[in-house]
């Protein structure tokens, strides 16, 4: 392919989907404080809608310059609908053909992903086969200088991350691309013993005709078998996490708050929800409203936490966006909370973030707590 042809195509889908893109983050500034819990999942529900066409077009359009038929899965909060609209995309390119094809692919469409939804890095695009074990260890030089390039028959584009991603970088470039061995690696960690949630949402997103590989041969593992185990490892999962920061604090770590408010509440919800899906076949696909509609074993009103503690999080991301910061379990830098606290009270007149996150968190463990027990003891009279 021609670097002019591709930098056309870069340019016209900013001017088709990066307006949409600003538009909605700018409709949630305006009235953030108003938005209820229907009109958040709506949003977040555009969002995703524009993120699976944008990725569809472009593949389809850079499959005409490549011999290439990738199976294409989203994963993760998109694919859950569990996403903000500062969401990371969390996107496989598998094949069973020649992978160094296949990331050269890649790259193509991610840099085109990354520009159009004005990420700050190629790295918050990145792939689940990071997370199983790698084929390769080869230590490239351009990740070193963070400088990643796309290759044209006719010039080069470099592409950056944001700092701290070399390891995420390094397990990108040496992970598999093979549909086999993805499949293989998520039937081995889905079963009696184990209980993986996401394992359960990998949703195709662009026709392959490799994709039957992919269908065929991923056996979900819906059983009862030793779930009373799993209630008992999710209720103490919940038990030990007692990591509240200080709502006092001027300066915490951006690390530090995703690990505690993001990455382990969320982890403890969606293992929740794997258990569900074990035990409630009315809950077809793994996806939020999904679950809301056909499950009867969580109360309703614990989505709605869920959805409350969604909220905050895309509030924090959106102050945290307007001064030109992501929330990264990357970086190393400590986030003004006196600043962040004039932006929080302005949204929702509230003057202490930190202190929300832990009200919200404390909520959600208690009701996460009350329904696990309540489906454990479900779970022993049907014994």
């Amino acid at each position: 392919m021609d670097k002019q042809d591709y930098i056309k195509l870069l340019k016209k889908y900013k001017k088709k989907y990066t307006p949409e893109i600003i538009n909605i983050r700018n409709k949630y500034f305006k009235s953030a404080y108003k938005f209820n819990n229907k009109e958040f999942v709506e949003l977040s529900t555009e969002y995703k809608k524009i993120i699976y066409q944008l990725i569809n077009e472009v593949v389809i359009e850079l499959k005409k310059y490549y011999e290439v038929d990738p199976v294409i899965l989203i994963n993760g909060s998109l694919a859950r609908s569990t996403n903000t609209i500062y969401s990371d995309i969390d996107i496989n390119f598998l094949t069973m053909d020649d992978r160094e094809k296949i990331i050269l692919f890649e790259d193509k469409v991610n840099y085109i992903l990354k520009e159009v939804l004005l990420f700050r890095g190629k790295d918050k695009i990145h792939s689940m086969v990071v997370y199983i074990p790698l084929v390769s260890n080869n230590n490239y030089e351009f990740i070193k200088k963070n400088k990643c390039p796309i290759y044209f028959q006719n010039g080069i584009i470099y592409s950056s991350c944001r700092k701290n991603a070399e390891q995420l970088m390094y397990e990108s470039y040496n992970s598999t691309r093979n549909i086999l061995d993805v499949v293989n690696y998520l039937n081995n960690h889905d079963n009696e013993m184990e209980l993986n949630e996401w394992a359960y949402c990998f949703e195709p997103i662009v026709n392959s005709k490799q994709l039957h590989f992919f269908e065929n041969n991923r056996l979900y593992y819906r059983q009862k078998n030793n779930i009373i185990n799993h209630i008992d490892k999710a209720i103490e999962k919940i038990k030990i996490d007692t990591n509240y920061l200080n709502e006092n604090c001027i300066h915490l770590k951006n690390s530090e708050i995703k690990k505690v408010y993001k990455s382990s509440v969320l982890f403890n919800v969606y293992n929740i929800l794997a258990i569900i899906y074990r035990i409630n076949l009315k809950v077809k696909k793994f996806e939020l409203k999904d679950f809301i509609k056909n499950d009867n074993f969580l109360k309703k009103d614990y989505y709605d936490l869920i959805i409350d503690y969604l909220k905050i999080i895309q509030i924090f991301q959106m102050i945290l966006d307007i001064k030109g910061i992501d929330l990264s379990s990357h970086s190393k830098d400590y986030l003004d909370l006196e600043d962040i606290n004039k932006e929080y009270y302005l949204i929702t007149g509230s003057n202490n973030i930190i202190r929300d996150f832990n009200e919200k968190k404390r909520n959600i463990y208690a009701a996460s707590y009350s329904n696990l027990r309540r489906i454990r003891r479900m779970q022993n009279e049907k014994r």
